[in-house]
């Protein structure tokens, strides 16, 4: 499939300033800063021999690496997804995507560094918290959201996310 035709468009996040979006053939990643697209695309694992040559990364070359992501983690979990949209959204600090968590979870105190949502099908990421294990991780829970017909038990999904992220990356925090 050829890749999209990158599209900004100017929103307003609540709570959050205006933002841009990056069209990914998975779904859009949503940023408010380009510091936080660089910080993404550098979370997205290593790169090729063609990427690392490169003195500057080309919003191409970010939604190519963004595609690749689920790639691998679908053909790691063999899970083969069609027509599946999951929105990226990447907040500047923990205190934003905390708050983000309360929103879905009223009441929890949980200390998240990231979290996906089965509800509206969106990954949410901390830039002071972004790196290739918990992209990993995230993107595990969306692609066994978007295959299995019923949610699948939370332990299960964990357990499976938590595999994934400790086989492909080990300690690359």
């Amino acid at each position: 499939m050829k890749f999209q035709l990158i599209i900004f468009f100017l929103l307003i996040l609540p709570g959050t300033s205006f933002c841009a979006q990056l069209e990914t053939r998975f779904g859009p990643v949503i940023y408010e800063t380009q510091e936080q697209i660089i910080d993404y695309e550098r979370s997205l694992g290593p790169r090729d021999n063609a990427d690392s040559q490169r003195t500057s990364q080309t919003l191409e070359t970010i939604i190519s690496r963004n595609e690749s992501l689920f790639v691998v983690v679908c053909e790691k979990l063999d899970i083969y997804l069609k027509n599946s949209k999951t929105t990226v959204r990447i907040v500047t600090s923990l205190e934003q995507l905390r708050a983000e968590y309360k929103r879905y979870v009223p009441g929890s105190n949980k200390a998240v560094t990231a979290f996906y949502s089965h509800q509206d099908k969106t990954i949410w990421y901390s830039q002071e918290r972004l790196s290739y294990g918990i992209v990993l991780h995230e993107t595990a829970h969306a692609v066994m959201d978007h295959y299995f017909i019923r949610p699948i038990p939370a332990g299960v999904d964990e357990l499976v996310s938590e595999m994934l992220e400790q086989t492909e990356c080990g300690s690359c925090y």
